[in-house]
């Protein structure tokens, strides 16, 4: 499984990496075959406060193609 993050207008610490890597890796719990995975990681545009952040992750998977 190929991991990517990427930050949006902030640099994340290596504890928050740890972190998001940690859960990442709980999701071939549930299916084996992911390809890839993306990360952005983004400040809430309501509060700029260091706590208030916004996570989108993008799972990629084969398609299965029946016939």
């Amino acid at each position: 499984m190929n991991v990517q993050i990427q930050t949006v207008r902030f640099d994340a610490d290596a504890k928050l990496i740890d972190h998001v890597n940690k859960r990442i890796q709980k999701l071939s719990t549930f299916y084996d075959k992911i390809v890839q995975v993306e990360i952005f990681l983004k400040l809430d545009q309501l509060a700029h406060q260091v706590k208030d952040k916004i996570a989108e992750i993008r799972v990629n998977v084969p398609a299965i193609v029946s016939l």
